[in-house]
C-alpha cells in the first residue's frame, strides 16, 4: 500500500528569479535523465503531423470558417449577433471585407459594396501590410489571405507567401527558450500562415516542410504541458498562472477547422483547463476593501497572488473568450453538456463572454446561444479527482504510460450554495515546474469563508539578506517559507543537518530544480529514477456519504526513496489519507486526517501544520515561551481541541494523536510591539544596533517592522475575513514610511540601554525613511521558520515576513497566515502517527465530539464521530484482520479503510457476524451496527476458504 518603479521592479525580478534558479541548481539531483522515450514520442508526433498536413481541406475558406459554417453564421448575422454584424459594417477594415466575401453577402445581410469590392478591400489590406513594413505577424496576417483567396491576384498571393517565407524563415520557432517545457505551451508562430498556403502551388513544398515540422514539434514539446493537464486537466502552477497556457489555440484550433476533424479537443490543454477551474472555484465571493464588490475566485494554490476573477484584467477576457470557444467547439462535435458547463464557468466567474466589438474572428468561432448549465444541472459528481483515473483504479496516465495530472481532489457539500462545505486535498505526482510549491499532501477546507488555508504568505515581496546572512539576495519569505512545506497544512520531519542550499531549513520537502532547460526531463525520466517524481495519489474513492482518498509523498521528502543535493534521507515513509464526512444538509460535515510518518533517526522532530487566519482557541491551557499572549507562540501540553472563530464561520480541529500524554500544540501568531527610543535616519542601512524601549519577549534574532504611521484599514485587513485588502505590486511608488530590520540579536531582558543588535535594514523593501523616537517596533510572529525545535527553543526561531506597506508592494494576502497550529509528539519514535478531526460550520454551529478508536494489538487507529466511525490502519501495509472497541448507543455507520482491495470481509460484533462485505476497488468497506450503551468488540478478517 506505499503510498521600485516598474523598471527597477522587473530588474530585481529578474534577477532574483536567476538568483532563485541558480542556487536551487546547485543542489540539484545529478541523476541523468533517461530518453528512452525521445524515439516513440517522436514517431508518434511525426505520423500525427503528417496525418494532419494529409487531411487540410483543399480550397478556402478553411481557417476558422469553413463553407459549410457560412449559412449558419448568416442566419446569426440577423438574429444572436445582430450587434456584432451591424459594428463590423460601421467600422469595417480589412478582415471584416474579408469575411463578408467568403460568406458573399448581399443587400439582405448589410452589403453596401460588391462581394468583389470587399474581396478587393481585403486584398489592399494585406498587401499594404505586406508592403508597408508592418510589423503584423504571418498568423494574424493569414485569415486575410485565406478568407479573401479568390479574391486575391497570383501576384498577390506569392507576394504573402514571400513574405512568410522571409519572416518565418527555414522552420518555424516553437517555444522562446524561458518558457519551453513544463512552464508553459508552445508558442509555434507560422502555423497558421503555412496552412493558409499550403496547397496553392506557389510552394508547398515549403510549406508542407514547415507545417509536418512544426506540427511534430509543437506536439512533442506540447507532451509536457499535456502530462501536467491529464484527461481530466489541470495546471500544475495554480489557478493565477493560466494566463501561461494557450499558445497552441489559435494553430490547433485552425489546423482542427482545416482538417474537419477533432485535433483541437484531442491536443489542445486549454480545452481541459476549465474543468480545473471548475472544481478550484470557491463557493463564494471575496470582496475588495473599499469597493463594496464582490466576486469569485480561485483556491490559491502555489505562487499565487490573492485575485478575484475580475483583477485578471485583459488576460482574464482573454481566457474567458476562448473558454467561450471552446465551448462552441464542443458543441459542434455534439457535446451540450461540456458546452453548457463551459459556458456557466464563463459567466460565473468572469461575468459572461467579454465585449468582442467589431472581432470577425470572435463572429465566427463564437456561439451565444449555448445555455449556461451549472455542475449540479449537468450531472457533475461533488467530488472530483483530478489526475485519477476512476476507472483503472490508480494516478492518471498520458498517451505513453506515464503518470500524469495535477492530483487535486476536490469536495464540497452542494453547488448551488454559497456556504457549503468545500475542501481540497492535493498530490502532484511531479514536481512540473517553479511556480509549483513544495507541498504535496496540502488540504484546504472552507464553508462561507476559508478556514484551514490553501498557504500562508504571499508571492512578490523584496526582502533580502537578514540574521541567517545567507548569499541570497532577495524572497526571503518566498524561497525560505512561502514556497515551502511550512506554510501549508502539511508535515514537517526535521533533520537539523539537512542542506537546503542555503535556503531555511523548514523540515520539509526537498527543493528540485526551478525549471529544467528541456521538457523531457520529467517527462522522459524513468519512473523510480526521476528526481522530479515525488509520488502522488494512491486512492480515491467516493460516494454520497463520504469521499476518501489518499497520498504517498515519499519521495517529496529527502527519503531513502530519493535524495536531492548534499542531503541524506530522513524519512523512509510519508502517507496521508483524507476523508471527507458529508452529511445530508451539510451542517454536520467533518474531515479525518490520518498521517503516518517513518523518519530515519527516531529523534527527528515532527510536525503537523494547520494554518489560519483567525487566532486559534485552546481548550487547554498554554505558556507563552516567546512573544506575549496577543503575539507569540504559546506552548500546550494539555490541548486536545482548537477552535477558530471567524466573521461568518468556524472550525473546529481535534487532535487524537499523537495522544494526550505524548502531545505539545503550539499556537503561533499575531505580533508584539516596543518603541523606537532613538530617531532612525534613511540611511541607517546597517549594521547598526537600534535602541527600543525593551527587548521583552523578542526572539533571538528580531526581524522587526518600525513605523510612525498608522495603518492602512483599507490595505490591512486583517479582521474582516470576507473582504481582501486594498493591493499594488510592483509599484512606482513607495507606500509609507515603513522599514524592515533583521537584527542578529538582542540584548537580554533588563539590561539597559535595550537593544536590538548588528541589524541590517532591508533596503530592497523601501527607499528608506527617516523615522523618529517613538516610532512602533514591531515582531510579528506568523511567518516562523523551525529553527531550534529540536532543541524545543522557540526563541532561535526566525520569523520571515511578508513586505506589505513597505516600497513596492502593498495589501493583497496579508491576511494569509496570521495564525498558525503546530503539533507534535512529545516522545522520540521512528514512526509516528498523526489523526485529526476538523469540523467546519456557521458561526455558532454545534457538533460531535471526535473519540479516538484504537485496537488492542496496535495495529489500527480510528475516530468516532456521533454515530459515525473511519479506521485506518497504523502502518503501511493492508489490514487483513483487526479487533478494536466501540462504545455509544444506536446505530453507528462505519468505515474501514486500507484493507486489501476485493478481498472478501466478514465482521463480528462481539462474536456475532454482522457483515460481510467485499473491500472496494480503493479497500475500503462499510457497514452499520447497533450499540446499546455498552462497549462492543469488533473483529473483521479476510474469508477464507475453497477459492479464496
Amino acid at each position: 500500500m506505499k503510498m521600485a518603479p516598474k523598471s527597477i521592479a522587473a530588474r530585481w525580478f529578474l534577477t532574483l528569479l536567476l538568483t532563485v534558479s541558480l542556487t536551487v541548481l546547485l543542489f540539484a539531483c545529478r541523476e541523468t535523465a533517461s530518453s528512452e522515450s525521445e524515439g516513440s514520442t517522436r514517431s508518434w508526433a511525426e505520423s500525427e503531423a503528417k496525418k494532419v498536413v494529409a487531411t487540410i481541406r483543399k480550397g478556402h475558406p478553411r481557417i476558422y470558417l469553413t463553407p459549410e459554417r457560412i449559412p449558419a453564421l448568416k442566419t446569426e448575422a440577423l438574429t444572436t449577433k445582430a450587434k456584432q454584424w451591424s459594428l463590423m459594417h460601421q467600422r469595417m477594415g480589412g478582415k471584416q471585407a474579408a469575411l463578408f466575401y467568403a460568406m458573399g453577402i448581399g443587400p439582405e445581410h448589410g452589403a453596401k459594396m460588391s462581394r468583389n469590392d470587399y474581396g478587393r478591400m481585403a486584398a489592399k489590406a494585406l498587401t499594404d501590410a505586406i508592403s508597408g513594413g508592418s510589423k503584423a505577424a504571418p498568423d494574424d496576417l493569414a485569415v486575410l489571405y485565406d478568407w479573401a483567396h479568390g479574391a486575391l491576384t497570383q501576384q498577390e498571393k506569392r507576394a504573402f507567401v514571400d513574405f512568410c517565407k522571409k519572416r518565418i524563415g527555414k522552420e518555424i520557432r516553437i517555444h522562446n527558450e524561458k518558457t519551453y517545457g513544463y512552464r508553459a505551451s508552445p508558442r509555434p508562430e507560422g502555423i497558421v500562415a503555412a496552412l493558409a498556403f499550403y496547397g496553392d502551388g506557389i510552394d508547398d513544398a515549403y510549406a508542407e516542410k514547415l507545417l509536418v515540422t512544426a506540427i511534430r514539434e509543437t506536439l512533442r514539446d506540447n507532451l509536457a504541458m499535456e502530462q501536467v493537464a491529464g484527461k481530466d486537466g489541470g495546471f500544475a502552477d495554480g489557478t493565477y498562472y493560466i494566463f501561461q497556457l494557450g499558445g497552441t489555440f489559435n494553430p490547433f484550433l485552425a489546423l482542427s477547422t482545416a482538417t474537419r476533424s477533432s485535433f483541437f479537443l484531442d491536443q489542445e490543454v486549454f480545452a481541459r483547463l476549465p474543468n480545473h477551474l471548475i472544481q478550484a472555484l470557491l463557493p463564494f465571493p471575496i470582496e475588495r476593501a473599499k469597493t463594496g464588490k464582490a466576486f469569485r475566485y480561485f483556491a490559491t494554490f502555489h505562487d499565487n497572488w490573492t485575485a478575484t476573477t475580475t483583477d485578471y484584467g485583459s488576460v482574464g477576457k482573454g481566457m474567458a473568450t476562448n473558454m467561450a470557444i471552446t465551448a462552441a467547439e464542443y458543441r459542434r462535435k455534439g457535446d451540450e453538456k461540456t458546452a453548457s458547463l463551459y459556458m456557466w464557468l464563463v459567466k460565473e466567474a468572469f461575468g459572461g463572454i467579454p465585449y468582442q466589438a467589431e472581432n470577425p474572428v470572435s463572429f465566427v468561432l463564437l456561439d451565444e446561444t449555448i445555455p449556461p448549465l451549472g455542475p449540479k444541472e449537468v450531472g457533475l459528481p461533488l467530488a472530483e479527482a483530478l489526475g485519477w483515473d476512476e476507472r483503472a483504479g490508480e494516478i492518471d496516465r498520458d498517451r505513453f504510460g506515464k503518470k500524469a495530472g495535477i492530483g487535486w481532489v476536490a469536495m464540497r457539500s452542494a453547488w448551488n450554495d454559497p456556504d457549503a462545505t468545500y475542501a481540497l486535498f492535493k498530490a502532484e505526482p511531479f514536481y512540473y515546474h517553479g511556480h509549483m510549491h513544495h507541498d504535496s499532501l496540502a488540504f484546504m477546507i472552507a464553508k462561507g469563508e476559508e478556514l484551514a488555508l490553501a498557504r500562508s504568505g504571499n508571492y512578490m515581496c523584496w526582502y533580502e539578506g537578514g540574521p541567517l546572512r545567507d548569499k541570497n539576495p532577495g524572497w526571503p519569505q518566498a524561497a525560505n517559507f512561502f514556497t515551502r512545506t511550512i506554510s501549508t497544512n502539511n508535515l514537517l520531519i526535521y533533520d537539523p543537518n539537512e542542506d537546503f542550499g542555503g535556503w531555511a531549513n523548514d523540515g520539509g520537502q526537498r527543493i528540485t530544480t526551478y525549471w529544467d532547460d528541456k521538457w523531457g526531463r520529467t517527462y522522459n525520466g524513468t519512473a523510480n529514477g526521476n528526481y522530479r517524481d515525488i509520488g502522488g495519489l494512491v486512492r480515491f474513492e467516493r460516494s454520497d456519504r463520504y469521499v476518501y482518498t489518499a497520498a504517498d509523498a515519499t519521495r517529496a521528502y529527502n527519503s531513502t526513496a530519493v535524495t536531492t543535493g548534499k542531503s541524506k534521507a530522513k524519512v523512509s515513509l510519508v502517507q496521508r489519507e483524507f476523508v471527507y464526512l458529508r452529511s445530508p444538509g451539510g451542517d454536520d460535515d467533518y474531515f479525518v486526517v490520518f498521517d503516518r510518518v517513518d523518519a530515519v533517526k527516531p529523534d527527528f522532530k515532527k510536525l503537523w501544520l494547520l494554518q489560519l487566519r483567525a487566532r486559534p482557541e485552546f481548550d487547554g491551557s498554554a505558556k507563552v515561551t516567546v512573544g506575549n499572549e496577543s503575539g507569540g507562540i504559546h506552548r500546550s501540553e494539555n490541548t486536545s481541541r482548537i477552535t477558530v472563530r471567524q466573521e461568518r464561520s468556524q472550525l473546529r480541529s481535534t487532535t487524537l494523536l499523537p495522544k494526550k500524554d505524548n502531545r505539545v500544540v503550539r499556537r503561533l501568531g499575531g505580533s508584539m510591539a516596543t518603541t523606537l527610543r532613538k530617531p532612525l535616519r534613511s540611511t541607517d542601512n546597517g549594521p547598526i544596533d537600534i535602541e527600543v524601549a525593551s527587548t521583552a519577549g523578542l526572539p533571538e534574532h528580531p526581524t522587526v517592522i518600525i513605523t510612525n504611521q498608522p495603518p492602512d484599514p483599507n490595505r490591512e485587513v486583517f479582521d474582516r475575513y470576507s473582504v481582501w485588502p486594498q493591493a499594488a505590486h510592483a509599484s512606482g511608488k513607495s507606500f509609507s514610511d515603513r522599514v524592515a530590520y533583521f537584527c542578529d540579536g538582542r540584548t537580554r531582558l533588563g539590561q539597559s540601554p535595550a537593544k536590538l543588535l548588528d541589524c541590517v535594514r532591508a533596503i530592497k523593501s523601501s527607499p528608506g525613511a527617516d523615522i523618529p523616537a517613538g516610532a512602533r517596533v514591531i515582531q510579528e510572529f506568523r511567518h516562523m521558520g523551525v529553527e531550534g525545535v529540536d532543541r524545543d527553543n522557540d526563541a532561535g526561531r526566525i520569523d520571515y515576513p511578508w513586505g506589505y506597506g513597505f516600497g513596492y508592494s502593498y495589501g493583497d494576502g496579508n491576511q494569509y497566515g496570521l495564525w498558525r497550529v503546530e503539533v507534535s509528539p512529545k516522545k522520540h519514535a521512528k514512526l509516528d502517527n498523526f489523526l485529526h478531526v476538523l469540523h467546519p460550520s456557521l458561526k455558532g454551529s454545534g457538533g460531535s465530539d471526535a473519540v479516538l478508536i484504537e485496537s488492542r494489538d496496535d495495529s489500527l487507529y480510528g475516530a468516532l464521530i456521533g454515530n459515525r466511525a473511519v479506521l485506518f490502519a497504523k502502518g503501511a501495509d493492508f489490514l487483513t484482520k483487526g479487533s478494536y472497541p466501540l462504545s455509544g448507543n444506536g446505530k453507528v455507520w462505519q468505515l474501514l479503510c486500507d484493507l486489501k482491495p476485493g478481498r472478501d470481509y466478514q465482521v463480528r460484533q462481539d462474536g456475532k457476524v454482522v457483515a460481510t462485505v467485499t473491500a472496494s476497488a480503493q479497500g475500503t468497506l462499510t457497514f452499520e451496527s447497533l450499540l446499546a450503551g455498552r462497549q462492543s468488540q469488533f473483529e473483521f478478517s479476510v474469508v477464507t476458504g475453497k477459492g479464496r
